[in-house]
């Protein structure tokens, strides 16, 4: 990389004549907006603004791969796949219920609570579920953070809470306790201003508004047991998951 490759890239790629602006605070809107106005006209980029579209890679077989890091103290593990799924399918709140209840809800989440509270392997584990908005595009993937000397037995009970999600769903006290958990978090999310400000700069770019999240919400409240379970099953392979575990396993 060299100087003029940085100023080539402002001078043909980086401009303001699209994009959004979101405050959230204490601010005279007429002043800021005369400010920013100041700042932002004639800003313009030499190459027109375009959308790269997302796709789900196919083809992609279930396969391990071990990386070798000398001298680190924690070994890190790394499981997922991907899926056709937008952020409005029918699918996606009781994907995200599911989710939660394996591995995103903390330390309440079955991942967490076998690898680090019964086992005592694990500093740190479970899991995230990314969809796109505009592209049939999710991301299901789970981690863990361990001794390299346990990390065969970290990938095995791994899997083998995955599969049980995949293959047995979630019981009916586990769906009402991620239902309340799920929804408080929302609650709390919209109390950060710099949250607030994220959800409504995505609302203006999609086209939404915040009766998105307000009929989310309906949908997460109205879940029952067969949905969640029929929802994991349907987008989750254990046999499909690409496994990374890095770590100084030679020592």
């Amino acid at each position: 990389m060299t100087r003029d490759d940085v100023v080539k890239l402002y001078e043909e790629q980086i401009g303001a004549q699209v994009g959004e602006v979101v405050l959230v605070g204490d601010f005279d809107p007429e002043a800021v907006t005369k400010q920013l106005e100041g700042l932002f006209t004639g800003w313009k980029s030499s190459v027109p603004f375009a959308r790269i579209p997302r796709s789900v890679i196919a083809g992609v077989k279930g396969n391990r791969e071990t990386i070798q890091t000398p001298d680190k103290e924690n070994a890190i593990y790394l499981a997922g796949l991907m899926f056709e799924m937008k952020d409005t399918d029918p699918d996606y709140p009781a994907m995200s219920l599911g989710d939660y209840v394996l591995g995103s809800s903390g330390f309440t989440s079955r991942l967490m609570d076998r690898l680090r509270q019964k086992e005592g392997w694990s500093y740190g584990a479970g899991s995230q579920l990314t969809v796109n908005s505009q592209d049939k595009v999710g991301v299901f993937m789970a981690y863990a953070i361990c001794n390299p000397n346990v990390i065969e037995k970290v990938d095995k009970a791994a899997i083998e809470e995955i599969s049980k999600a995949i293959k047995e769903g979630v019981s009916e006290d586990e769906l009402k306790a991620a239902q309340k958990g799920y929804l408080e978090e929302m609650k709390v999310e919209r109390g950060s201003d710099s949250t607030l400000a994220g959800m409504l700069q995505r609302g203006l770019y999609l086209g939404r508004t915040m009766q998105y999240y307000a009929d989310l919400e309906k949908q997460i409240t109205g879940l029952d047991v067969k949905g969640v379970n029929q929802a994991l099953a349907r987008h989750l392979n254990a046999g499909r998951l690409v496994i990374v575990r890095a770590g100084d396993f030679k020592k």
